[in-house]
């Protein structure tokens, strides 16, 4: 498949976490909550697998640019969802502030914005 279109992907799914993060402090409050929840955890961790997979089984190019970059997202969430499944106790004994989400989300933002640019221009 097409790098560009894992870039655009990224970038939208980038663009949607980040916002709900700033935007959305209701649910910040319910991320704080469910974090605590070892179902909704493992559930996290089926869909990081699931986001993850195609990455990897579709695009496996391992280059000093930012096609590698695409790849070595979907290998660290691949990653991810295999650590959340296996052990949900690791995110669910660790404590969660709305700012750090906020900032996380601040991130996920800034990485959209990167994303965009070089998906579609």
């Amino acid at each position: 498949m097409d790098s560009e279109f894992f870039l655009k992907f990224l970038a939208i799914l980038s663009l949607i976490n980040g916002t709900s993060l700033i935007i959305g402090k209701e649910s910040r409050q319910n991320m704080i909550i469910n974090l605590q929840n070892d179902t909704f955890i493992i559930s996290m961790g089926y869909i990081s697998i699931l986001i993850g997979a195609p990455f990897v089984i579709l695009h496996n190019i391992w280059e000093f640019s930012l096609i590698g970059f695409v790849t070595f997202f979907g290998w660290l969430t691949l990653i991810k969802g295999f650590v959340l499944v296996c052990y949900p106790q690791f995110v669910s004994n660790k404590s969660y502030s709305q700012n750090t989400l906020k900032i996380r989300g601040i991130f996920s933002l800034l990485l959209a914005i990167i994303l965009f640019y070089y998906g579609y221009f």
